[in-house]
């Protein structure tokens, strides 16, 4: 019926442009659709029989993995604190987790390779191994709008939860490295970052297993209204943005 008819109507839209990227016949594409599948076979070439990951991006890894039919992953959650998003379903993390991968980014990184490849695309790149994964730790505080002068030790209860699908370990003398990120909401941007610490993680987190914790940090001198987000780092690993938001009033 019309069901059927409206499936196979969609599905033509997408042979046709599928077959204008392979084959470069569709007007008004950016040249870039066409230089993706090159790019990508460039960058598997430098990865080798490594799973890929990138940080802060989900179109190369979706990229990577459409051209090449290689794993990829993207080391961030960059909907934030929980938000769906496709790596959920794949669950690609764990390609990674104590194991070699091939990091790229697309911007210079200290301890970073530089390439130039044949698209004219750079990327930066090095191999990492034995590092956990922890883009999907998240952090839930109990309260989510607080008032503050600058300066104050500001002491917030939360809730921190492993939804990777592997156990995670925690070393008291390695521990994750936490950061807050502040963005002024009212008049010119402005962001700090800076360290906080959140106290009473488990020396371990099995896969959906919650624990309670308390976030300590130092309010900046930044007068105004806020939104602060707190991340985690492991070892060599950028910061990944794993909280709620948080409304933060600085008198």
């Amino acid at each position: 019926g019309w069901a059927m008819g409206l499936l196979a109507f969609f599905a033509a839209v997408i042979l046709v442009v599928r077959l204008s990227l392979v084959f470069h016949f569709l007007p008004g594409i950016p040249r870039e659709f066409y230089t993706n599948e090159q790019r990508m076979k460039e960058v598997r070439e430098l990865a080798g029989p490594l799973p890929v990951c990138s940080n802060n991006s989900y179109q190369l890894p979706s990229l990577y993995m459409f051209y090449t039919g290689g794993k990829a992953h993207c080391i961030n959650d960059t909907g934030g604190g929980g938000a769906k998003n496709q790596y959920q379903f794949w669950n690609y993390g764990r390609y990674l987790h104590e194991q070699p991968f091939y990091y790229v980014l697309s911007y210079p990184a200290s301890g970073f390779e530089y390439h130039r490849l044949g698209t004219g695309h750079e990327c930066w790149t090095r191999q990492e191994s034995g590092l956990q994964i922890v883009s999907r730790l998240y952090l839930r505080t109990n309260e989510w709008h607080h008032h503050a002068k600058e300066g104050d030790q500001l002491v917030l209860t939360a809730e921190l939860t492993n939804r990777n699908p592997y156990t995670l370990q925690f070393d008291p003398m390695k521990p994750v490295v936490w950061m807050a990120f502040m963005n002024h909401k009212e008049g010119p941007l402005r962001e700090r970052i800076f360290p906080v610490e959140v106290r009473g993680i488990p020396r371990k987190l099995d896969p959906g297993e919650s624990a309670k914790v308390s976030v300590h940090l130092s309010v900046p001198e930044l007068a105004g209204s806020h939104r602060l987000g707190i991340a985690a780092r492991e070892k060599a690993l950028p910061y990944t943005f794993q909280s709620n938001w948080i409304r933060l009033e600085v008198e």
